[in-house]
């Protein structure tokens, strides 16, 4: 259930395995080490989830300890963690609660934190997947049909809903602010506005102040006429009687 796409499905079979799993810690363990090595991300993520959630309901150091040092090994003892931030959210969430409750686990504490050194994974240019995508023009719309479905994923990858989480490629859908860890902070135009005006001349800022009465009219003026609108719909609709 967890590799469904369906994020409320998974949110649900996430909670009902803590619940299930509350007080099995042992079992939580052997799925670690079952599951260690599967490819589809969506399972490892929320594999993690369930773990931190149990331990998060125990108190018992051996127990939790055992956990965290599976985690320890399949995620962070080499130094490369998967590059996929919730799961490494969790997994470190599982040991920080191991060393809370002075578990003897052997870990490096450095390679729990960020910055990681994860491997970055292979993405194919637009390229590379040209040949494998279907044909627009035909207008299908068959979601059973291979070469519509490709094309499909494709267009939500790099157009759609996935290519949102795309810093410079939002289309003007978000305001995903690009800005470098590096660069100065980064203040609103409220706030440059706020420190600006002291260092103004007096004519300069007796104009601001024009300019923001004139602003407040304006609004106020556009809030009365679509009141007057909602308020001439209403009263056709009531035959021309509102108090009737």
């Amino acid at each position: 259930m967890l590799t469904t796409s369906n994020r409320f499905l998974r949110d649900s079979v996430t909670k009902s395995l803590v619940s299930l799993l509350t007080g099995r810690l042992t079992t939580v363990e052997r799925l670690i080490e079952r599951f260690a090595n599967v490819n589809d991300l969506y399972v490892l993520e929320r594999l993690y989830a369930v773990a931190y959630g149990v331990v998060m309901r125990s108190s018992t150091p051996e127990e939790v300890g055992a956990i965290a040092a599976k985690v320890y090994e399949h995620v962070f003892a080499d130094g490369r963690p998967p590059a996929h931030i919730l799961l490494r959210d969790y997994a470190q969430g599982i040991i920080k609660r191991a060393l809370h409750l002075r578990s003897q686990i052997d870990v490096d504490p450095r390679l729990i934190r960020p910055p990681y050194s994860s491997t970055w994974p292979e993405i194919p240019s637009e390229a590379e997947i040209e040949p494998y995508l279907g044909d627009w023009s035909r207008g299908s719309h068959n979601s059973g049909d291979v070469a519509w479905s490709r094309t499909r994923i494709s267009r939500s990858v790099m157009d759609d809903d996935f290519a949102l989480y795309v810093i410079g490629t939002n289309h003007g859908w978000t305001n995903w602010l690009s800005l470098q860890l590096e660069e100065p902070e980064w203040r609103s135009s409220e706030e440059r506005m706020e420190k600006l005006l002291p260092t103004l001349s007096g004519a300069s800022q007796q104009a601001w102040d024009r300019y923001k009465d004139a602003e407040s009219s304006l609004d106020q003026e556009e809030l009365a006429q679509r009141l007057q609108s909602v308020t001439l719909v209403k009263w056709s609709r009531t035959g021309g009687c509102l108090g009737c």
